[in-house]
């Protein structure tokens, strides 16, 4: 199966340039030392599983093979490794050559009747900071597969969220912790209790608390941890779909320059594990955001984290990543 990659107009270079051109004045006051999730609420342990779901069945790699067989995207640039020429967006290697989500994409949910199981995994953004009682992207996630008729929940031990959403019971499960960096959530990933959760789909936005962790940790480290952590994900759920997020941006030039960096990686992560036949795609969560030229302001709460309407939008991308595969 190849690189999904659901990239948007502007190229991660230029939208860099740009903010550093800009200075973002109409930022929050900024730290730009400050981890994400930092001063958030602790999230509560030893909280049951939501809702349940049956474990994957299994099932073989999408047909189209390898990412080294998949045709590129039309009009994309780079599809592997770095942001896109000047020329254009980045194009996506996709199973069978089309662009999006292709209909011959690895689909581990189960047929219609049982509802497919989510782990959303990360840092404080995962978690939804610092509206923990929205519940973040998790909440209008839910909300758009609930509209759609379509089944799924949440599986992890923290419990934060909204009782109802969309006037059905909302499964508060998740694997989101403050200020946590690739290396701790690879920890986490190689507890009992957390391969015991049998996901269908995995949601990884990881990368921000490295990215800031001290003098900033350079991007190439950043881009092996979450390799690493990706190794261990997938070798806890092998038939699970791993949906590997490019971050959402800072506010702060220098932070928001590496942050770049690092998301320009990632697509060469992706591709290393989908030519070992690993079940893993990719999405652009940072794009998105920066096609707002006020996206600090309408977006974000504070340099790091969404506030409730980008909260929203990164639950439109993730649905744009996983929506069809739902039954």
């Amino acid at each position: 199966m190849g690189v999904i990659m659901l990239m948007s107009r502007a190229p991660l270079v230029a939208t860099a340039v740009w903010l550093l051109a800009t200075g973002c004045s109409s930022s929050p006051a900024a730290n730009s030392g400050a981890l994400a999730g930092s001063g958030g609420q602790p999230h509560s342990a030893g909280g049951s599983v939501g809702m349940g779901g049956k474990a994957p069945t299994g099932g073989s790699v999408a047909s189209g093979g390898s990412s080294t067989g998949g045709a590129q995207n039309s009009g994309g640039g780079a599809s592997i490794g770095g942001s896109a020429s000047s020329g254009g967006s980045a194009g996506a290697v996709v199973s069978g050559g089309a662009g999006g989500v292709s209909s011959n994409t690895y689909n581990p949910c189960p047929t219609a009747g049982s509802p497919c199981v989510v782990l959303p995994l990360g840092d404080s953004i995962t978690y939804g900071y610092p509206h923990g009682d929205l519940a973040g992207y998790r909440a209008p996630l839910f909300a758009l597969a609930h509209q759609a008729g379509k089944s799924m929940t949440y599986v992890g031990m923290n419990m934060d969220g909204p009782a109802m959403v969309d006037g059905v019971v909302f499964p508060k499960a998740h694997e989101g912790y403050g200020g946590w960096t690739c290396g701790q959530l690879q920890n986490r990933a190689t507890e009992t209790d957390f391969q015991a959760f049998a996901p269908h789909i995995v949601l990884l936005h990881a990368g921000t608390n490295d990215i800031q962790q001290g003098n900033m940790v350079p991007s190439a480290t950043v881009a092996a941890n979450l390799s690493a952590l990706l190794d261990q994900v997938i070798l806890d759920f092998p038939d699970a779909l791993v949906v590997v997020a490019q971050i959402i941006p800072n506010t702060v030039p220098s932070v928001a320059l590496e942050t770049s960096n690092y998301n320009a990686l990632i697509p060469a992560v992706v591709n290393q594990h989908t030519a070992l036949g690993k079940h893993v795609i990719l999405v652009d969560q940072f794009t998105p955001f920066y096609q707002d030229a006020n996206f600090a302001t309408n977006l974000m709460e504070d340099d790091d984290h969404p506030n409730p309407a980008g909260y929203a939008l990164m639950a439109q991308t993730w649905y744009q990543a996983i929506g069809q595969l739902l039954r």
